[in-house]
């Protein structure tokens, strides 16, 4: 994964507060897992989030995207790291 595309996600979903740790993961070709894991499974965060995904499908349109929203605390940055993915973003 390129650090550009790295710092471009961060940047878009590090500016909800509740976004705790941001992980993503370049597959075959062109696309891309992104997890972005909330202090609290919180509806009014994830709907945020879910802005976010769309303004970065729409100005980075060449990559196929597969978002998924959760809470940190059912699933945590080290399993995911663990299974591949990078942690481009962690709260401290």
């Amino acid at each position: 994964m390129t650090d550009h595309l790295s710092r471009i996600i961060a940047d878009s979903f590090k500016q909800i507060p509740q976004v705790r740790s941001i992980c993503a993961k370049l597959g075959d070709g062109d696309d891309m897992t992104v997890w972005t894991l909330l202090e609290s499974y919180d509806r009014d965060a994830r709907e945020k989030v879910y802005e976010k995904e769309l303004a970065v499908c729409a100005s980075l349109h060449v990559y196929d995207f597969d978002f998924r929203v959760t809470s940190i605390a059912l699933v945590r940055p080290k399993e995911l790291v663990e299974g591949g993915f990078r942690e481009v973003y962690r709260r401290t």
